[in-house]
């Protein structure tokens, strides 16, 4: 069995000697000294070489029966974040003014054609950005944008539904977002 020393828990990782670890990183457990075989023996008795974690990119607040945050993987994370900064308006992100869009002004605008244009390059701007952080191909193919209104005798409410599909890794996504 090949083991890497790096992947190894910090306990275990430092009884190994400093030379055997300072050698190289992948060893076949027959080749390492008696004591650091006996030692890893022990360690993959308790917990199974085969064991696979999530990979959590990400967490958002969740409050359920068993704990309060719910974990996001990459597409989950990535959906976050734009919906995040959608909300987030230029100047009201404290210790970095110019963080934001100004999606919500875009929308105002009366020439369409203007207002596509805006929000095709700001999204496409995030894309880029999350698609550098993650080193994954990140490409938005549309967007729509649903005037919603209601009003009654007491108030008035404008709200928009921008519908976006994007490719995440080569994944259609289609995801709708209420301002």
């Amino acid at each position: 069995m090949i083991v890497k020393l790096s992947r190894l828990p910090k306990s275990v990782y430092d009884q190994i000697p400093y030379t055997i670890r300072l050698y190289k990183d992948e060893y076949e457990i027959s080749e390492l000294p008696d004591e650091v075989q006996y030692l890893l023996y022990n360690y993959f008795k308790t917990v199974p070489p085969d064991l696979k974690y999530d990979n959590v990119v990400d967490i958002k607040p969740d409050i359920s029966a068993y704990n309060d945050f719910k974990t996001l993987d990459l597409k989950q994370a990535i959906i976050n974040y734009l919906y995040n900064y959608i909300l987030t308006s230029v100047g009201s992100y404290p210790f970095d003014a110019t963080f934001g869009t100004n999606i919500k002004k875009y929308l105002q605008s009366k020439d369409t054609s203007i207002t596509e244009t805006l929000l095709s390059n700001e999204m496409n701007k995030i894309a880029s950005v999350l698609s550098n952080d993650y080193n994954i191909p990140i490409l938005i193919s549309n967007i729509q944008v649903k005037k919603m209104s209601t009003s009654s005798a007491a108030y008035s409410e404008l709200s928009y539904i921008l519908n976006i599909q994007l490719s995440i890794n080569s994944e259609s996504v289609s995801v709708e977002y209420k301002i």
